[in-house]
C-alpha cells in the first residue's frame, strides 16, 4: 500500500537553467525564512500533536552518519540510514523553529560518491537557513572529510586519526586459486571494456581494465580536489600538497585551517550548551534522527500540492522472481518491480514517474523485462531515471527507457555489455575421486556440463548467444538515446563512465539529485515550478510474516548481509548476466540445479557442526566457506549444497561428546610452530599431498559419524596476516581446499 511523501511547501525548484543541460530546470534549493503567522501554526499544531511528535524549543538534531546507507526509505523498525529520510530531515529541520541547529557526528561511511554528493548538497542547503551546523569525526578519510567540510564548523578529537592519504582502487583475481584447484571458469563478454568476470579467469589486471578503474579514479579525485578547495577556500596546489605531506598532527590541522578546532564530543556538546544559553546543569535538549523522522511535514507547513508525482525505488543487484519463504531474494526482483509500473500506469492520479535506480545490473532477461513496462509507462506518463550511486549494465538498461536520465557527476553508470559464464570442473572432480553418469537428448543438451569444458561448436553456440543478447543491448541503447548503433558502438563495450563523463557522451541528460529530478520530472508534466506537488512512495516498506521471522532469525543467528547477497547471486546468476565489475557467481550446474542452504553463527565450531548434523543426508557435494574473525572470537559459515543423487547413506543428528572431536580452544596455535616452519607451509603446495598438511590446519572440527562417511573440516590459522584479515575455507567432500582473499569483503558484491 503505497503511502505519501508530501513534497515540501518552499523546497520548490526553480526554473535556473544550467550550462550544459540548459533545457532543463536546476531544481535548486532557495529558502524562505517563515513568516509569523506561519511560525504561529506551526507551534500551534506541535502543542495538538501526538507526544512523540513533540520537540521541545531551541532543540538540537543529533545525526549520525555511519556505516551503510540505504536509498530507500525505512520503516521505524528497521535499522540502518535512509538517504530520502536523511535528506528529509534536513530539510525539515531548516524550517522547523523548534529546531536551533544540527550536530553531525560523521563515522567510517559505506556508500558510494552518488549518495555522498546528495548529503553534502543537503547539508550546504541547510546552512541556507541560517542555522548552525557542527560536523565532528574521530576518524576522517577522504568521504567523512568531503561531507564534513560542507558543515560550518569542523572538530575533531586530540587523537583523531586522519588518513586523507589519497584515492585508491583495487581488483582481486582468484584465476590463479581457481587453477590451482582444477576450476576453469569458461567466461564470455562481450564488450571490449566488460571486466566482470575478470576476477574469475585473470590473474593480473587488463590494459582495458586498468584504463577504466584510472580514468574513474582521476574524476573522482579531481572532484574530491575541487570541492574541498572551495569550502576551505585554498588552492587546489595547497589541496594536494596537503595530501602528499603525509604528516597530519591535530594541531598542525587546527592552525591551517582545515579543522575548526581540537575538542572531544563531550566539550564540543557543552560548547553547544553555551551558545544556546543553556545552564551548565541542564541537559542539551538533542533530538535523535530516528525520532525526528517521525515529526509530520505538515506540521511544519511542509504539506505538498494535489498533483502526485509517483516515485519508485530499485536498489541492489537484478534478479527475476521472488525467492522462497525462507530465502527471500534481496535487491531489485523483476516481478514486484514490474507489478508498481503496471499499477502506476493504470492510475491516473499519478502525473509523472520518478525512477530512482541504484544497481550494478544483473540478469539480462529480468532487465529486459523491465526496460519493457517501463517504456509501455513512458507512454502515458513522463518517466525521470534518478540514479545514485552506481546504474551500470543492467541498471542502465532500465533507465534508458526513461524520457530523461538525472545522475549524480560521480554516479557509475554505463557498462553497455553482457557476460556469460560456466565452470569446468572436471580437474577438480579428477582430484576429489567425485564421479557423474549423464544421459542426454540433443546435441547441446549437455552444454553446462561442469565436468568438462565446451566442445567447438558448443563455444561458438555459447558466444553467438552473447554476442545475440549484447546487439539487443546496444540497440535499444542506440535508439532511447537518439544516436546512431556505430555512434554507441563507440561509447558502449561495457565501459564504466562517471556522470559527467556519461552526460558528454550522451548517455546522461542532466547532473543533479533527487530534487532536480522532481523539477524535471514536474517540468515535463506541465506543473508550473512554484506549483506544490505530492511525491508518493511507492516502495516504502511493509511488514509482512516473512518480512518479521526473517528478521528475527538475523537477530538470533547473526546473519550477515553481505554472505545472504552472496547466497542470493548464487542462487539467482543463472543465464547471461549485464552487471559491472564485481565478482560474479555462476551455478555449478545452473541455478536450476541447486539450492543454496545458507547459515551464520556467532557460535564456537563445534556448535555449527551440530546444526550441519540437522541438514538433508541426500547430498552430493557440499562447499562450505568459513569466514574467521579472530578479534570477534567468530567464524560464519556459508553453504552451497547441491543435491542430486544420494551418495550419504548415514542420517546424522546424534549427540557427541564435544572433547572428542573439538579441542577446548580450537582458535589456538600449537607451540612449536615458528617463522621456519610458517614459512615452509607458505610455499606449501596443498595438492601435492593432503597428508603434508601443517599442523596450523590439524584443528579437527567434525564429529566421528560425518569424519566416518569421508567429511572433514579443518580450521586454518595464519597469524601472520593480523586480526582483520578475512578467510575462506572450502572443504568439498573428504579433500580440503583453501584460498584466501586479502583484506575484507566489500560491502556489496558487485559494488
Amino acid at each position: 500500500m503505497a503511502s505519501s511523501n508530501e513534497n515540501l511547501d518552499d523546497f520548490e525548484p526553480k526554473l535556473d537553467l544550467n550550462e550544459g543541460d540548459d533545457e532543463y530546470p536546476s531544481g535548486e534549493f532557495e529558502y524562505t525564512k517563515p513568516g509569523a503567522w506561519k511560525s504561529f501554526v506551526v507551534n500551534l499544531r506541535m502543542l495538538i500533536a501526538c507526544p512523540w511528535q513533540r520537540i521541545r524549543n531551541g532543540s538540537v538534531l543529533n545525526i549520525e552518519l555511519r556505516g551503510k546507507i540505504s536509498d530507500q526509505v525505512k520503516s521505524r523498525f528497521s535499522s540502518g540510514l535512509s538517504l530520502p529520510q536523511l535528506c528529509e530531515n534536513l530539510i525539515k529541520a531548516a524550517y522547523d523553529p523548534h529546531i536551533s541547529g544540527v550536530y553531525l557526528h560523521i563515522e567510517t561511511l559505506n556508500c558510494g560518491w552518488g549518495k555522498i554528493e546528495e548529503i553534502r548538497r543537503h547539508i550546504l542547503d541547510f546552512r541556507k537557513s541560517g542555522k548552525f551546523i557542527i560536523g565532528y569525526a574521530p576518524e576522517w578519510r577522504e568521504k567523512e572529510y568531503y561531507i564534513g567540510c560542507a558543515c560550518e564548523e569542523l572538530y575533531a578529537p586530540p587523537s583523531a586519526y586522519f588518513s586523507l592519504y589519497g584515492l585508491t582502487s583495487k581488483a582481486f583475481f582468484v584465476g590463479g586459486v581457481l587453477e590451482k584447484v582444477g576450476v576453469e571458469p569458461q567466461v564470455q563478454r562481450i564488450g571490449k571494456y566488460k571486466s566482470a568476470g575478470d576476477q574469475l579467469y585473470r590473474k593480473n589486471i587488463s590494459e582495458e581494465n586498468h584504463e577504466v578503474l584510472t580514468t574513474l579514479l582521476d574524476n573522482i579525485y579531481e572532484n574530491w580536489v575541487d570541492k574541498i578547495s572551495q569550502a576551505k577556500d585554498k588552492t587546489k596546489e595547497e589541496i594536494e600538497g596537503f595530501i602528499n605531506e603525509g604528516v597530519y598532527q591535530i594541531e598542525k590541522l587546527k592552525e591551517d585551517r582545515w579543522i575548526t578546532d581540537i575538542k572531544y564530543d563531550d566539550e564540543v556538546r557543552s560548547m553547544l550548551k553555551t551558545r544556546l544559553g543553556i545552564a551548565e546543569k541542564k541537559k542539551l535538549p538533542l533530538i535523535e534522527y530516528k525520532k525526528y523522522s517521525r515529526i509530520r511535514k505538515w506540521i511544519l507547513g511542509l504539506s505538498g500540492g494535489k498533483n502526485q508525482i509517483a516515485v519508485i525505488r530499485a536498489s541492489g543487484s537484478i534478479s527475476r522472481v521472488v525467492g522462497s519463504f525462507f530465502s527471500p531474494s534481496s535487491g531489485i526482483i523483476a516481478e514486484q518491480f514490474i507489478k508498481k509500473i503496471r499499477k502506476v500506469r493504470d492510475s491516473k492520479k499519478y502525473k509523472a514517474v520518478i525512477i530512482r535506480i541504484d544497481s550494478p545490473g544483473g540478469d539480462v532477461l529480468a532487465s529486459d523485462l523491465m526496460w519493457r513496462e517501463i517504456k509501455l509507462l513512458a507512454e502515458s506518463k513522463p518517466v525521470v531515471a534518478s540514479m545514485v550511486d552506481v546504474a551500470a549494465s543492467g541498471g542502465y538498461y532500465m533507465a534508458m527507457a526513461a524520457h530523461t536520465i538525472v545522475s549524480e557527476n560521480l554516479t557509475l553508470t554505463g557498462s553497455i555489455g553482457v557476460i556469460t559464464a560456466k565452470f569446468n570442473l572436471g580437474k577438480l572432480y579428477e582430484k576429489i575421486g567425485f564421479n557423474k553418469e549423464i544421459i542426454s537428448k540433443g546435441q547441446y543438451a549437455e552444454l553446462y556440463a561442469a565436468d568438462r569444458s565446451f566442445r567447438p561448436d558448443e563455444e561458438k553456440l555459447f558466444a553467438e548467444r552473447a554476442q545475440n543478447i549484447y546487439k539487443q543491448f546496444r540497440d535499444k541503447a542506440a535508439c532511447s538515446r537518439s544516436m546512431s548503433v556505430d555512434k554507441m558502438e563507440e561509447i558502449a563495450q561495457g565501459r564504466v563512465w562517471t556522470g559527467n563523463d556519461a552526460a558528454s557522451r550522451g548517455l546522461v541528460d542532466a547532473i543533479g539529485g533527487f530534487s532536480r529530478a522532481v523539477a524535471i520530472a514536474k517540468h515535463r508534466a506541465n506543473i508550473l515550478h512554484n506549483k506544490k506537488v505530492t511525491l508518493v512512495e511507492l516502495s516504502k516498506p511493509s511488514l509482512s510474516l516473512q518480512k518479521i521471522l526473517i528478521s528475527m532469525l538475523s537477530s538470533v543467528i547473526r546473519i550477515d548481509t553481505t554472505l545472504k547477497h552472496l547466497q542470493d547471486d548464487f542462487a539467482t546468476c543463472d543465464g547471461v548476466q549485464a552487471r559491472m565489475d564485481g565478482i560474479m557467481f555462476h551455478g555449478s550446474e545452473g541455478s536450476s540445479f541447486a539450492e543454496p542452504h545458507f547459515i551464520n553463527v556467532a557460535l564456537r565450531p563445534k556448535k555449527a557442526v551440530r546444526l550441519m548434523q540437522n541438514w538433508h543426508s541426500e547430498i552430493d557435494v557440499v562447499i562450505v566457506l568459513v569466514l574467521f574473525e579472530f578479534d570477534m572470537r567468530k567464524f560464519r559459515l556459508f553453504c552451497f549444497v547441491l543435491k542430486e543423487q544420494p551418495i550419504v547413506e548415514q542420517q546424522f543428528g546424534h549427540e557427541e561428546p564435544e572433547d572428542e572431536y573439538v579441542q577446548d580452544d580450537p582458535w589456538a596455535v600449537d607451540d612449536d610452530v615458528n617463522e621456519e616452519t610458517l614459512n615452509r607451509w607458505r610455499n606449501h603446495d596443498p595438492w601435492e599431498d593432503e597428508r603434508n598438511m601443517h599442523p596450523l590446519i590439524t584443528k579437527q572440527i567434525c564429529p566421528p559419524s560425518l569424519s566416518s562417511n569421508g567429511w572433514k573440516g579443518r580450521v586454518l590459522w595464519c597469524p601472520e596476516l593480523g586480526p582483520r584479515n578475512h578467510y575462506f575455507i572450502s572443504c568439498i567432500s573428504s579433500f580440503m581446499v583453501r584460498y584466501w582473499v586479502s583484506d575484507k569483503l566489500p560491502p556489496h558484491p558487485f559494488h
